[in-house]
């Protein structure tokens, strides 16, 4: 209990002090943008307790970033080393102070099931990468991060039909004391919030694979098939590792 009301205290004066330059964002990609987002998420990781450990070179630039999910802390994870905007579910943007700095730091809003929604994101992302990097959670949900979800294909078109590169990045998370999952699964945000904030530590690896190009003439499923055969491959070593 000490730990958790510790560790409010301390994320509550980090969104109090970095969330300042956040606030005062446009959304729009240009340097004090990546400055103000890097600053606020590695205090916020931090003061929450991650940990995180980086392989691999991001590739930078615009690049769409194609993740697996376990939870929230994976924004913090890959934000900790990269600064791209994230495709987030409409719910994110309700979730108390998180979702307000996540709607000031430019996240794209996704309301599932619906495909003008759907459409708006797409576009976005089409500007975005123009210029920028992006962060998709092909999986569409989270899992608890021992295996992996069939990655579909709709959030990679933008990038397909661009040409533009995709760098697959695998996360995987040590279990708590207990040997729980830090999955967020079915339960409600701030009891997860809770529950992780009583974890001493929390151990993150991410791993940045090799960059993948669509080819000329081939399908986002395609592709789709390819990013997760990355990931998977580097998450069994990530999990080998994390193991030992």
């Amino acid at each position: 209990m000490l730990r958790q009301l510790f560790r409010v205290v301390g994320l509550g004066s980090a969104l109090a002090h970095t969330g300042r330059e956040v606030i005062q964002l446009d959304r729009e990609d240009n340097p004090a943008r990546h400055r103000a987002m890097a600053h606020f998420v590695q205090r916020v990781a931090t003061k929450i307790g991650l940990r995180v450990h980086v392989s691999g070179t991001p590739l930078g630039g615009s690049v769409l970033y194609a993740a697996n999910h376990i939870s929230w802390h994976d924004v913090f994870a890959i934000g900790y080393s990269v600064q791209p905007r994230f495709v987030a579910k409409a719910e994110v943007e309700h979730w108390p102070l998180l979702g307000y700095y996540a709607s000031k730091g430019g996240t794209l809003f996704i309301e599932r099931g619906n495909r003008r929604a759907a459409q708006h994101v797409a576009h976005d992302m089409y500007r975005v990468l123009d210029s920028d990097a992006v962060l998709v959670f092909p999986e569409g949900t989270t899992s608890d991060g021992e295996g992996l979800l069939p990655f579909k294909k709709r959030l990679l078109v933008p990038a397909v039909e661009r040409g533009c590169p995709i760098q697959p990045v695998a996360l995987y998370y040590a279990r708590d004391q207990k040997g729980r999952s830090i999955g967020f699964l079915d339960e409600p945000f701030y009891r997860h919030l809770w529950r992780s904030l009583s974890v001493p530590e929390v151990h993150v690896w991410v791993h940045y694979c090799e960059p993948i190009v669509p080819e000329d003439g081939e399908s986002s499923l395609d592709v789709a098939r390819r990013v997760q055969a990355s990931v998977k491959a580097a998450h069994t070593h990530l999990k080998q590792h994390a193991k030992k």
